[in-house]
């Protein structure tokens, strides 16, 4: 797909449920803002689809950089409750999947809050970002990393972590990179080490800032995927066998990963129907997708 198939011009207005799309995700901006953030995110994700493959390492770092420079009101520069909340669940769910004394890195880590939150579980912890414009200010444990790269490479030798996390990582890729990523995550874990991989659903997208105006992601998440999706990049990347993760509240389920697949077709058929503000928030939490792929 061609950027300017992807990103085609802005649309006059906002959505007419913009309220509804606004309380699902608790974003308190007022419209003119949602659009300034709105047509700077599609210009430089057209920037990002078009750049060439050996030129897209420096370019992922480079967007995001001028995205977050650039607009002051952006959710990442202006943390709430909210977020706050999403890192106490994030974890919780950890700390019951990662063992004591493990090895951990966190791909697309931000500002680095939940690696550092893990630093008392784990043996080291390594938090891997494009950017570290966000990375929280003042002094760190002994056991914590911060490395910046590319997006793709990750330098660290084979079988050097036993638990790799990445929390909406996988959309923000360019979809070409997505198995160069994958495979070097397989790379860098240990035989028995485990991938948990959280990105939103494309059955309920988009969920970048395009869905107050598009029926498809025309921002940074370059491509939303379903568990069938990610599956099958998981497999074709070298994982033997993947799991999900169904959530409700604190806790959490396990399921063999075909169950999701399914479960997430009957959830899609539900959504689609149309529902209110608080029905479509718990389908979307219901239907994320929380991929686990395990390296033999």
């Amino acid at each position: 797909m061609s950027p300017a198939n992807k990103h085609p011009g802005p649309p006059a207005t906002i959505k007419n449920n913009w309220r509804e799309i606004a309380a699902i995700s608790r974003d308190t901006r007022a419209p003119d803002r949602i659009y300034a953030h709105y047509l700077l995110e599609r210009e430089l994700a057209a920037r990002l689809m078009a750049a060439p493959a050996s030129q897209r390492g420096e370019v992922y770092g480079a967007v995001y950089n001028e995205l977050f420079a650039r607009l002051s009101d952006h959710p990442q520069n202006t943390r709430n409750t909210e977020e706050s909340q999403a890192i106490t669940w994030q974890l919780s769910l950890l700390r019951n999947l990662v063992p004591a004394g493990a090895r951990f890195a966190e791909i697309g880590a931000g500002d680095a809050k939940v690696s550092l939150g893990l630093c008392d579980l784990c043996s080291e912890t390594v938090a891997f970002d494009v950017s570290d414009s966000v990375l929280s200010a003042g002094p760190k444990p002994a056991n914590f990393r911060f490395e910046k790269i590319d997006g793709l490479h990750l330098p660290f030798p084979t079988g050097s972590f036993d638990f790799v996390y990445s929390n909406q990582l996988m959309e923000h890729l360019h979809p070409d990179d997505a198995i160069a990523q994958l495979s070097e995550i397989h790379r860098v874990l240990r035989s028995g080490g485990v991938y948990l991989c959280i990105t939103p659903n494309r059955h309920t997208g988009p969920h970048d800032v395009s869905k107050y105006y598009d029926a498809t992601p025309t921002g940074f998440h370059l491509k939303e995927y379903t568990y069938a999706d990610l599956s099958r990049l998981f497999r074709d990347s070298g994982f033997s066998r993947t799991a999900a993760i169904w959530k409700k509240g604190r806790r959490h389920i396990v399921v063999p990963g075909w169950a999701g697949m399914v479960l997430e077709t009957v959830f899609a058929r539900l959504f689609r129907r149309g529902s209110g503000p608080v029905t479509q928030r718990v389908v979307r939490n219901i239907m994320g997708v929380n991929l686990i792929g395990y390296k033999t």
